[in-house]
């Protein structure tokens, strides 16, 4: 029992083998027993320097001091999505070795891989005018393989948000540590169209058609109508926008426009209740106005001048008031 491998107590005997002739320099003879250990190894903890990592899509390995794997193993030190590990450095044969500070338990380190970081998508240009044509919002800091847009893309007039979401919230988040889409507002703007204007909204009625003069009329954005009339009166002419989610009048209304104009009577040159028009007003104009009452075919100048009693029409009361002008030489 001298010579030991494995650790623990030992005893060693040492025996003289002639005591007739020996002895120990105390004078005895008995058997020496001298007890003597061999000590666990003492193996050095693992340490690790760097405990965080960014998520980058590759494995990433707890890099330790004091490893050795032929005294110890190690689990869960190499990993690739973001999280919290604990890297788990356990003793091989607990009869022979032991940590430096004379435990054997397991030794574990904590260590994290965070999630990587990018920066919201950002546009310099979030205003456009409807043209017919698509228009998309350019952005800087977009990135297909980690985010996704939806409504950067469009061709009518409006307000619009461009919303950009993280493909994999798991592992990535926006710099300013939130993870909820990012949105960027942007808008395409109605053309602006001019609304008609005339200058000259009254006429004088002539028999002739009447056409108002209208400036800004494009009846490739607009409808047009009651800009033409004969007949004397008071007329409406109306202008409506044919695209009105793209267009828009100056006055910032999509509403119907109008311009009103008048086709006016003229002032007779000759005396009220004279039809026939030779200067008298007598029984002669009296007949007239009864046959054109009989036959209802007055004209707007005979009833212009023949409607004494300005009900708008030629008829009998008519005649009579004529023949009374003529009696009493009214």
């Amino acid at each position: 029992n001298g010579i030991g491998m494995i650790p623990g107590i030992y005893s060693a005997k040492y025996t003289i083998i002639n005591t007739n002739n020996y002895e120990w320099e105390d004078g005895t003879t008995d058997e020496v027993i001298i007890p003597w250990t061999i000590g666990k190894a003492k193996i050095k903890r693992p340490i690790a320097n760097n405990t965080e990592f960014t998520y980058n899509g590759t494995q990433h390995e707890l890099v330790v001091e004091n490893y050795d794997s032929n005294v110890m193993t190690v689990e869960n030190n190499i990993k690739t999505r973001v999280g919290v590990y604990n890297a788990t450095f356990s003793l091989i044969n607990w009869q022979y070795y032991e940590w430096e500070d004379g435990t054997q338990s397991d030794i574990q380190i904590e260590w994290k891989i965070n999630k990587a970081e990018l920066d919201k998508p950002t546009a310099t240009v979030t205003e456009f005018d409807y043209d017919k044509t698509e228009k998309e919002l350019v952005v800087t800091g977009f990135d297909s393989n980690t985010m996704k847009v939806e409504n950067n893309v469009k061709t009518n007039a409006g307000d619009y948000t461009a919303t950009f979401t993280l493909l994999d919230v798991d592992n990535y988040r926006w710099s300013d540590k939130t993870i909820e889409p990012a949105t960027i507002e942007w808008k395409i703007n109605k053309i602006v169209v001019n609304v008609p204007t005339a200058e000259i909204v009254e006429f004088e009625y002539d028999g002739t058609e009447k056409t108002l003069d209208v400036k800004g009329i494009d009846e490739s954005l607009m409808s047009v109508v009651g800009i033409t009339k004969t007949e004397p009166g008071r007329y409406t002419a109306q202008f409506d926008l044919l695209d009105k989610e793209n267009y828009v009048w100056e006055d910032n209304r999509t509403t119907t426009q109008i311009i009103e104009w008048v086709i006016t009577t003229p002032e007779p040159s000759y005396k009220k209740g004279d039809i026939n028009k030779d200067g008298l007003v007598d029984s002669a104009d009296a007949a007239i106005a009864l046959n054109l009452y009989k036959y209802n075919n007055a004209t707007v100048e005979d009833i212009q001048i023949g409607d004494m009693d300005e009900n708008g029409m030629i008829d009998s009361a008519d005649a009579a008031m004529i023949l009374n002008v003529f009696k009493y030489n009214l």
